[in-house]
């Protein structure tokens, strides 16, 4: 994480410690903490895995119905290291059997506040992996 104050940066923490800011506060003194993080796939589950879920930092990314059909068996492309193939725009990718990709994954709390109960949008957040070649 990266954290300001007043617009300073401050020292950065070491991995998985916290920051403490002391010193004499002023009426109006602005924090800014910055969570830095990138894509990354976890195997889920984790003893066995059935598939992979593609997390953005702390949000879990899902492939919503209103972009696709998410029945299908859908998958992340990997390069050969496993790690997500990004596209121009710097976004996952996932393919259908077909072979059509679709680049609008989003985090699964997207659209949360306005919900159509008619028509509610499902979420595929387990994929499996294909090597793009």
């Amino acid at each position: 994480m990266k954290v300001r104050c007043n617009g300073l940066d401050v020292e950065r923490p070491k991995a998985g410690r916290r920051v403490l800011l002391s010193r004499t506060w002023r009426a109006s003194t602005t924090i800014d903490v910055e969570f830095v993080a990138g894509l990354r796939i976890v195997f889920w589950p984790a003893k066995e895995p059935k598939g992979v879920a593609l997390f953005d930092g702390p949000l879990c990314l899902g492939l919503s119905s209103e972009a696709a059909d998410v029945n299908l068996p859908w998958a992340v492309l990997v390069d050969a290291a496993g790690q997500p193939v990004l596209n121009n725009e710097r976004r996952p990718q996932v393919i259908e059997p077909s072979g059509r990709t679709v680049k609008t994954l989003e985090p699964i709390g997207a659209r949360w506040l306005t919900p159509d109960v008619r028509n509610p949008a499902r979420k595929r957040v387990l994929f499996q992996t294909k090597i793009d070649v």
